[in-house]
């Protein structure tokens, strides 16, 4: 979405107390009551579908200075903030995203973080401690933006946002750390301790982000993570009921996060049992977040093996690997986790002291997830068919289950070519979300995959490499592979886990592992894509795919390379697609006969998504080893098919 944006000239009145710092020309209108949620992460402006998690900026750079404490105004329809500068400032936000700024002279410099307006119009707003200041932002009244108290709050409490719930006119707010549930009177300052919140119990992320529904469902997002919680009826626990929480959604993480939406405005819901997409975002009963653990559904899933992991991502290797997986299964090979070595904090110390430089078991965490034992995985046969010269990898095991793997490479002319969201949507897995995940202030990209046999991994991908004549790594993680910095030798990195929890614990220790051996001087990250395919399959001469379009796209160019077989040259081919703006497009792409392709979908502007695709080949597997082969050919078929046969495309 473009949006122009007006230059503020700034007039000065003074008003009591009170300085106004407005625009001479603009026409802005209020929001009202929108079914979206705004984020606001330093001064750029998000909108972000609850129901979904998904997000895309809808302004950027709105003021000089950062916005936090951002709140709906139902008094007058605008969106309102706390300004970092100018000092002792607020903000009011039209839906054209221009601003009006006010003084208030009562308030402190800084450390405001912290707030929302309530239905009469009145801005509760605080930092740390339990001071906060109540100012009047009801249009209607002749205190119009003046200060109208300083008050305390009862008790001191660790909080980042709060909310107004419109049912029972209450602010509800949850502390970093303990994680415990507060109601808050706003006419006493009364801190009320409603308990610890089941879904959030063990972790200590900053919940930076806070909003209601008109059914007073509390909703909270990790800035760490950018997990969205909820927890139902909030207006309906007395410290001593059950308390009802859940995941939601898997939104956009950010160091600095703060979130505004009308309190009386519905969110869809999921309905877990009933076969349909009741909310809109694609996902259907069990495959919704929101449904983790309600009646058939699943709370996790287990994750595959790294052994099983760790195949390129482009058509240079399409043979070695179905060559790879032909021998496994002739062999009737298949990783065996209870019998494999085990791995412990010991056993990786006697590597590393066993050996000088630097050692892929350097950097492998071990009882930072509360696992029950690791065991080592190591798909030992990736090195003889792909650009890797040393592998490692571990399984994190809980109740005799794989929870978490990691896969650890070292190449020396560029990148590890492989992914698991380049290739394994079009093989039956698919791409349920991708999103950021905020790591030492890095917004790494995070992806949740669901896998052909129903299972849920949540993975994230980094590589290092030195640099500063070796004295320092510097870390890159990018989705398009070509972005990385060619012809180095680079330390790579595949973390997946079925919690997303579990999966920032494990990439942070990864990092700080990194950074214990040689000091991270830099770090080079892309953002995710914006429209991205979700699943897709080829079938009898086209891909078949369902695009996911996070940003409102009207179009996007599709670029493919491709072989009809595995001994022809490669092809190449662009086109437009037609999104119509539209969340989910299913659409077919006619390829004609293919071995394998790679294509690439994406609007010229935001981060591209990347696809690859091998079918299973003809090859040879050498009877003797006297054997010689002469020619070796594989053409296309041309000949016709009924619908109830299975096609074979190539001779």
């Amino acid at each position: 979405m473009n949006l122009e944006f007006y230059t503020l000239k700034f007039q000065i009145l003074f008003i009591g107390f009170i300085l106004s710092f407005q625009s001479a020309t603009a026409q802005d209108a209020p929001f009202n009551c929108s079914y979206s949620a705004y984020l606001f992460q330093f001064n750029d402006v998000y909108s972000i579908d609850l129901a979904s998690g998904n997000s895309y900026v809808v302004a950027s750079d709105v003021t000089e200075g950062n916005i936090n404490a951002a709140a709906y105004n139902p008094a007058d329809g605008y969106l309102w903030g706390s300004l970092t500068s100018p000092q002792k400032s607020i903000v009011r936000i039209g839906n054209n995203f221009e601003t009006t700024i006010f003084y208030i002279d009562e308030l402190p410099t800084n450390n405001r973080y912290v707030g929302d307006v309530n239905a009469n119009g009145v801005y509760y707003l605080k930092g740390g401690g339990t001071t906060y200041y109540k100012i009047d932002l009801d249009p209607a009244s002749e205190n119009y933006t003046q200060h109208i108290s300083t008050e305390n709050l009862s008790q001191n409490i660790n909080v980042h946002d709060w909310a107004f719930n419109a049912v029972d006119g209450q602010l509800y707010t949850v502390e970093k750390n303990t994680n415990r549930l507060y109601r808050i009177d706003p006419s006493t300052s009364s801190v009320e301790n409603l308990g610890e919140v089941p879904i959030l119990s063990g972790l200590s992320y900053t919940y930076g982000a806070v909003y209601f529904d008109a059914s007073g469902r509390f909703y909270v997002s990790a800035n760490q993570t950018g997990t969205i919680y909820v927890i139902q009826s909030v207006q309906d626990l007395d410290g001593t009921t059950t308390m009802n929480s859940n995941l939601f959604a898997f939104g956009p993480s950010s160091s600095s996060n703060d979130g505004a939406r009308c309190p009386t405005a519905p969110v869809s819901q999921e309905i877990c049992d009933n076969g349909i997409d009741d909310d809109g975002d694609g996902l259907i009963d069990c495959q919704d977040p929101s449904c983790s653990g309600f009646g058939n559904c699943d709370v996790i899933a287990q994750p595959t093996s790294a052994n099983d992991g760790g195949l390129e991502s482009n058509g240079r290797l399409s043979e070695a690997i179905n060559k790879r997986n032909f021998n496994r299964a002739k062999n009737s090979y298949k990783f065996d986790q209870k019998s494999a070595t085990r791995v412990s904090e010991e056993s990786l110390n006697t590597v590393r002291n066993s050996t000088n430089g630097i050692q892929l078991q350097d950097f492998i965490p071990i009882n930072t997830i509360g696992e029950d034992y690791a065991v080592e995985s190591t798909p030992t046969d990736l090195i003889s068919i792909t650009n890797a010269t040393e592998v490692y990898s571990v399984d994190y095991m809980e109740n005799n289950q794989s929870v978490a793997s990691i896969l650890a490479l070292k190449t020396e002319n560029g990148v590890y070519e492989h992914t698991k969201y380049i290739c394994d949507r079009l093989l039956g897995a698919e791409l349920i979300s991708v999103s950021t995940i905020d790591i030492n202030q890095q917004s790494f990209i995070k992806s949740i995959i669901k896998n052909i046999d129903g299972s849920y991994e949540y993975v994230l991908s980094l590589s290092a490499k030195t640099e500063n004549n070796e004295s320092n790594f510097a870390i890159e993680s990018h989705w398009n592979l070509d972005l990385y910095e060619e012809n180095v030798t680079f330390y790579n990195f595949q973390i997946w886990s079925d919690s997303i929890d579990d999966l920032y614990l494990l990439a942070e220790e990864v990092l700080q592992l990194i950074n214990t051996e040689k000091p991270i001087s830099a770090y080079s990250i892309s953002t995710p894509p914006t429209v991205f395919v979700r699943k897709g399959k080829y079938i009898n001469g086209a891909l078949d795919l369902q695009i996911i379009n996070t940003n409102a796209t009207d179009n996007v160019n599709f670029d493919a390379g491709f072989r009809e077989t595995e001994t022809s040259n490669f092809n190449y081919t662009s086109s437009n697609l037609s999104l119509n703006q539209n969340y989910i497009t299913n659409l077919e792409v006619p390829t004609g006969n293919l071995f394998d392709i790679g294509f690439r979908i994406g609007d010229g502007i935001n981060t591209p998504d990347d696809l690859f695709m091998s079918d299973g080949p003809w090859g040879i597997d050498d009877s003797q080893e006297s054997t010689t082969v002469n020619s070796y050919v594989v053409s296309t078929n041309s000949d016709g098919f009924d619908s109830i046969d299975f096609p074979i495309e190539r001779n």
